[in-house]
């Protein structure tokens, strides 16, 4: 159907259903939502076409959602009115209208610079005369008779372009490989086109900072930016950002991200706020506030379950629609609807079979039709899907844009693969982010204000940085003189790497920051960190020649000459992989770990103290290690003030009170997604379902090292006077509770809310405890007490119902504790009970994100019940081992004694065909899986299991390539023998092999 057909089919169609069509395709209905309601957009008229000439001048638009008598349309050459054209309508609220309104009389010619106003008015009642105050106003502005890009004229400028331009306007402007940046380091552009008045606007990565070629400030990662639980904070840092944004012409800042850190290994959790979707949910949005206080849009990425980082266009995630709605897609939707994002970014890979930038389901279904989003969606480059798929899901803009997409979407149009109106919602919501812009409405520039930002950067930090240790109130550190340890020292890592790596106006490291604090290092440790090497790779490796190996001696003469010791650990991080298990990554590497045990024993056999700065963006392996030192301060990511606030807070200038967002593991393996993560075939269940993070680890009993919530400080808090709105919940209750510090230090503390929700066996799984709401305090002296207000919303109460397709509120009594972390649950003082008298329906939806096939998933009860790592029987452990070779005290017995300080390795000099390492149950045993922890292993291997030693090898698994530290075999096999087999070329060692029925 071409234009013009077009035209007189909404000219005639009832009104009624002009309005239904505007609002389906164009996202017309005036909502608070989408990133729509800060614009200057007409509430009531919207123009939909006008056509324009020296002698006729004619506007097409729908009036809705008020109850109006009267239009009027003034023309105007400058400020010279040409003619005026009124008309009495009768318009409801129930009952729009659709009307064309032509200007017959003028005076003179109508110019090709000319300009309309339209007014609306009502009555204040039947009986009276119109209101003088119009109830609303749209301007339209002509250039040559070609109507201009407005607030008001969105859907008039799309009727007015061609195919081609708006296939070109929906594909983005390649600056990255096509056409040079305004501003190098920006990463996409939209199209401009200047006969409509419509402006390029430009994109940038920032989560932490603006990422372009030029210096900025660098802020603490999200992760850093959430460990704060301070949603003021977070719109404050945000606002800042926003005014960067603004500084370099960036108009739309990509990211903040809004996944989940489903594992400790994700390669981008650094710019994930959390494990719990409330805290990221509620974050995010005070985050996003701040940014587009300064008319500078954010666009929350990636939609969704797009927490992994390798491979990330290739894979493909199965998830049951419970846990993709409950879990994933609420911190989206507490975002959407608390901040309304310019736009979403979709997430590269595929969900249950489907790419995420084409699923209709996702991105209209979920987004557009139940959360009412009006902002714009775009692809990141390289996203999986076809373009043409893309816009028929209204996933609107394609980043960076090609001639090639142009074309492809040209066919797709002229095949009737995609309609015109697909292709119109598109440009709708893409231009009416445009008009809002600061490019646009000229309002971009100025100065950078690197101070302010510096300092905004330094409290995030400082309100982020972690506690997790502190015995014997080892901080505050006394006295002056410092041995600080590591390479980290040095070469301290303050933001994450990849594509939004931010080139900052300066960094502190640690040295430079106890320097600045008033210490004095150790002249002779400084001079030889001084000579060592950055790790350009970004993981220390498990032999690091790059890293100092200290002996005993020289942490025996600097425990003698220092008064306190600090070691850094580091860890670097980014995009395009994610981290491993092993040695050097989640595991401390060898040097590391001698390095603590060499300056722990040296400064306390002088009665001094030992502090290990965690200078990473993900937790670690500390379980090992942690009773060596007396305090742990995990500083994370921290932006460009990092060693500055390290040093404050050793010092005791700053008063740590950041709390953990994500819980750290004893052992990788005790993860709930430690099977299901980065996995080489591309297909990863999310069989954890809705046991993320603390839901998995108090649900199924499995111990943290650190659990989420959890975080020290130089005072101490107490809580007392609860007090609940009512015993009855409908949609809400508020609770107030007191918290008095009762140290002598000034500090803040995050007041935690969580809930229990009704459970028994065999009725629909709920985690143990959920996180409900939280607050953080004002910074209270000495003996202060501050009243913190909580409220319980739907957000935590709700539950997803697969087989009604609803979201619901169980019926039932609740359990309330109030603490400091998911862990101390408080004295009975602090706990509550209230009541959901009936089950409550709250919203009735569609099942579109189903699996394709069942998804197997954890359950808390029943036959099949889940049985963590840590809780199962390791068949393997003490059993008879055999190898074809190995290294003196590395012998085979070692790879199954539960001990991951020992392993076996091979010989060297073996010139066997390939190495074996066999265990020997001792009789038959039935295996549901089978382990290995590797030491190190660079050749292709098997894992094989046999009966009877006198039958063929059966093969469970090959590995060709791209070895991991840990695998997990899953099988169901009756064996007495399973056996590793490594081709031959190089050693390998084995830490640990298990065994599980």
């Amino acid at each position: 159907m071409d234009k013009r057909a077009r035209k007189r089919l909404i000219l005639v169609a009832a009104a009624a259903l002009a309005v239904l069509l505007v609002c389906a395709f164009a996202g017309g209905c005036k909502k608070k939502n989408g990133g729509a309601d800060e614009s200057e957009s007409p509430e009531y008229i919207i123009p939909v076409s006008v056509s324009a000439s020296e002698n006729a001048f004619s506007l097409r638009m729908i009036i809705r959602d008020c109850t109006a008598d009267r239009i009027v349309m003034k023309v105007y050459n400058g400020s010279k009115t040409v003619g005026t054209v009124e008309q009495d309508i009768s318009v409801t609220k129930q009952q729009g209208t659709n009307l064309t309104l032509e200007l017959k009389e003028f005076n003179g010619k109508i110019s090709g610079d000319a300009s309309a106003e339209v007014l609306l008015y009502g009555k204040a009642n039947a009986d009276d005369k119109l209101n003088e105050d119009p109830l609303d106003r749209a301007v339209i502005q002509l250039k040559d008779y070609i109507v201009q890009l407005g607030a008001d004229t969105v859907f008039c400028v799309v009727d007015a372009m061609s195919t081609e331009e708006k296939a070109t306007l929906v594909t983005g402007y390649n600056i990255l490989t096509e056409h040079d940046s305004p501003v190098p380091g920006a990463a996409g552009a939209t199209a401009a086109f200047e006969k409509y008045g419509i402006p390029s606007i430009l994109f940038a990565w920032g989560s932490a900072g603006i990422s372009v070629e030029e210096k900025t400030t660098l802020y603490p990662s999200v992760s850093v930016l959430a460990s704060t639980w301070n949603q003021t904070l977070a719109e404050k840092v945000g606002a800042s950002l926003g005014r960067d944004a603004k500084h370099f012409n960036i108009d739309v800042v990509l990211l903040p991200s809004l996944n989940l850190q489903r594992d400790v290994l994700g390669g981008r959790n650094y710019e994930l706020f959390s494990e719990d979707p409330l805290l990221s949910g509620y974050m995010a949005a005070a985050y996003i506030n701040g940014i587009q206080s300064e008319r500078v849009g954010a666009s929350a990425g990636y939609f969704a379950a797009g927490s992994e980082n390798t491979e990330k266009e290739t894979v493909n995630v199965n998830i049951t629609e419970r846990a993709l709605r409950e879990i994933y897609l609420t911190a989206f939707e507490i975002a959407v609807k608390n901040s309304a994002p310019y736009a979403l970014i979709s997430s590269p890979n595929k969900m249950n079979g489907v790419d995420s930038s084409t699923s209709r389901d996702l991105l209209r279904t979920i987004l557009r039709t139940e959360w009412g989003y009006r902002g714009f969606v775009m692809s990141v480059p390289n996203a999986s899907g076809d373009a043409a798929d893309r816009i028929a899901a209204q996933n609107d803009l394609s980043l960076p844009g090609s001639n090639s997409d142009v074309e492809r979407i040209l066919s797709a149009v002229e095949e009737g693969r995609i309609t015109q109106a697909q292709l119109d919602a598109c440009c709708e919501n893409i231009l009416r982010i445009v008009a809002k812009s600061n490019t646009f409405n000229e309002r971009n520039g100025g100065a950078l204000d690197a101070e302010g930002g510096a300092s905004i950067a330094k409290e995030a930090a400082s309100e982020g940085m972690v506690l997790l240790k502190n015995d014997n109130g080892a901080l505050p550190a006394t006295g002056e003189k410092a041995a600080i340890f590591g390479n980290a020292q040095i070469y301290t890592r303050v933001g994450g790497t990849g594509d939004g790596a931010v080139n900052a106006l300066y960094s502190v490291s640690f040295l430079e920051g106890f320097e600045n604090a008033g210490y004095t290092p150790d002249a002779v440790l400084k001079n030889l960190y001084s000579q060592c090497k950055d790790d350009p790779e970004g993981e220390n490796p498990a032999v690091d020649a790059r890293e100092l190996s200290i002996s005993a001696e020289e942490a025996a003469r600097a425990a003698a000459d220092n008064d306190f010791a600090v070691i850094c650990i580091s860890r670097q991080t980014g995009a395009g992989s994610d981290h491993s298990a092993g040695e050097g990554d989640f595991l401390l590497n060898d040097r590391e770990a001698l390095l603590i045990e060499r300056v722990s024993e040296a400064f306390h056999n002088e009665g001094k103290t030992v502090t290990v700065l965690l200078n990473a963006g993900n937790p670690i392996e500390v379980a090992s290690w942690q009773n060596q030192v007396d305090a742990i301060l995990y500083t994370g990511l921290a932006g460009m003030e990092t060693g500055t606030v390290a040093a404050e807070i050793i010092s005791g200038k700053i008063n740590p009170s950041g709390k953990l967002t994500v819980s750290f593991p004893v052992y990788y393996a005790d993860v709930p997604s430690y099977a299901n993560f980065s996995e080489e075939e591309n297909e990863i269940n999310y069989s954890e379902d809705i046991y993320v993070g603390y839901r998995f680890y108090e649900t199924f009993d499995v111990k943290t090292a650190y659990p989420f919530g959890y975080g020290l400080s130089y005072t101490t808090f107490e809580y007392s006077d609860v007090s609940v709105s009512s015993n009855i919940y409908t949609d809400s209750l508020s609770v107030t509770v007191n918290v008095k510090n009762t140290g002598d230090t000034a500090g803040k503390d995050v007041v935690q809310l969580y809930i229990k929700k009704p459970y028994e066996e065999g009725e629909a799984e709920q985690s143990e405890t959920v996180l409900a709401s939280f607050a953080k305090t004002e910074l209270l002296e000495p003996g202060e007490t501050q009243k913190v207000t909580l409220t319980i919303n739907n957000y935590s109460m709700r539950s997803y119902s697969e087989e009604n397709a609803e979201w619901y509120v169980g019926a039932g009594q609740y359990s309330v504790y109030i603490a400091p972390s998911v862990k101390d649950t408080g004295s009975e003082l602090l706990r509550f009970r209230f009541r959901v008298e009936n089950r409550i329906v709250l919203q009735n939806v569609t099942n579109v994100c189903v699996p394709f096939e069942t998804v197997e998933t954890y359950t808390r009860s029943g036959e099949n019940a889940f049985v963590p790592q840590n809780q199962r029987t390791n068949l393997a452990l003490g059993t008879v081992a055999s190898s074809d070779c190995r290294e003196m005290g590395a012998g085979p017995e070692y790879a199954v004694d539960g001990d991951s300080s020992t392993w076996w390795e091979s010989d060297g000099g073996c010139d066997e065909s390939y190495h074996w390492l066999c265990v020997d149950f001792g009789e038959p045993v039935r295996l549901s899986e089978v382990w290995i922890r590797w030491k190190s292993v660079a050749r292709p291997y098997v894992i094989e299991a046999r009966l009877d030693e006198t039958d063929e090898w059966t093969e469970l698994a090959r590995y060709t390539a791209a070895f991991r530290k840990e695998e997990r075999v899953l099988t169901d096999i009756e064996t007495r023998y399973i056996q590793i087999r490594v081709e031959a070329g190089g050693k390998c060692a084995v830490y640990e092999l298990g065994a599980y029925e």
